[in-house]
């Protein structure tokens, strides 16, 4: 039986669960984390999916063992992966999975992570082409991975990052028409992941840039930049109104470039 004590303290880390809302939350976050520490991942899970946007907890989780255990870190975010209660809540994890994850840790164990994650979904649902899709991508077989993004978007997986990577695989492969259309996907996907906007209107203003259409990626550079205040967005945006000539914009966007890179960067693009 779970003691008094330990919900409490489950009480603290899951502060939206009052008195009011009853404890079966509570009980069931905290038998989760009793199976999760003797490696019962499945019974974690099962009990984990009883608690609605449990996952963003696990997601915190996660974050917060990066610095100190990159191993933990994993499997919180893999925890989060499959405790998910929504399509929503799943591709928010899955997202934040790859992009803060996945550069950290070496390519062949991460590609073993995301092939047990497919195997336990089944290979032919939705998310399991989505992780197979992402394994190809870091592989840099990019002809395969856009062909398995392409089949979780079409089996239900329509969030804004799995078409945000189909563009990049595209692009990888050549194909600018049809990685701007999926770049554009993403920007109107059903499923949303906010904080993730910025970069998909950078990747787009860049690509439009690529093909001669500045005045259209300065638009999409210009949101990117209103949504964020990394240096890069403001960098780039100060690169294009250089190209347009508009110096004075380019000098202010440049200026604050700088000050929110900071020390990050010696040499900002505006500054060559």
């Amino acid at each position: 039986m779970v003691s008094s004590g330990c919900l409490d303290w489950a009480a603290r880390v899951l502060p939206e669960f009052t008195a009011a809302s009853g404890r079966a939350d509570l009980l069931a976050y905290q038998r989760g984390r009793m199976a999760w520490a003797r490696g019962d991942e499945l019974e974690a899970v099962s009990l984990w999916r009883q608690v609605q946007n449990l996952d963003k907890y696990l997601l915190l989780q996660a974050r917060e063992s990066q610095p100190d255990d990159i191993h933990a870190a994993m499997q919180w975010y893999e925890a989060a992966i499959m405790s998910a209660s929504s399509p929503g809540s799943q591709a928010e994890a899955m997202a934040a999975y790859t992009q803060e994850l996945g550069d950290r840790i070496d390519t062949n164990e991460f590609a073993e992570r995301l092939a047990y994650l497919a195997a336990y979904f089944g290979p032919q649902t939705s998310i399991g082409h989505r992780l197979q899709a992402q394994r190809s991508f870091s592989y840099g077989n990019f002809a395969a991975a856009s062909t398995e993004f392409s089949q979780a978007i079409a089996s239900g997986f329509e969030d804004s990052e799995t078409w945000y990577m189909l563009g990049e695989a595209l692009w990888k492969l050549g194909d600018l028409e049809r990685a701007e259309y999926a770049y554009r996907q993403a920007l109107d996907a059903p499923i949303q992941i906010p904080k993730r906007r910025p970069w998909y209107l950078y990747r787009l203003s860049v690509l439009l840039a690529q093909k001669g259409r500045l005045d259209e990626a300065l638009s999409f550079q210009e949101e990117a930049a209103r949504l964020s205040d990394y240096y890069l967005h403001w960098d780039y945006l100060s690169v294009l109104y250089a190209q347009l000539g508009k110096d004075e914009q380019a000098q202010q966007a440049c200026e604050r470039a700088r000050v929110l890179a900071g020390v990050v960067t010696t040499t900002l693009q505006c500054e060559k």
